[in-house]
């Protein structure tokens, strides 16, 4: 499955979590958790689109060959 779903799925399960619950502080973490994961399937969208999701750490030029 791709990041973009998985991240998609993780921040739909949270919102039907959400929607069960009567905590409203409880409710409001996995709302932010929920958020949280839709930046990300949107950042890794953003990437694809850009054509920059296939690079690897190894074409990273902050990321040092000692770092590995």
């Amino acid at each position: 499955m791709p990041a973009r779903e998985k991240y998609q799925r993780m921040a739909t399960g949270c919102l039907r979590m959400a929607e069960r619950l009567h905590d409203p502080a409880e409710r409001g973490k996995l709302l932010e958790i929920a958020g949280g994961y839709m930046a990300l399937a949107r950042h890794v969208a953003e990437r694809y689109h850009h054509g920059t999701a296939h690079r690897s750490a190894e074409h990273n030029p902050e990321r040092h060959a000692d770092d590995a």
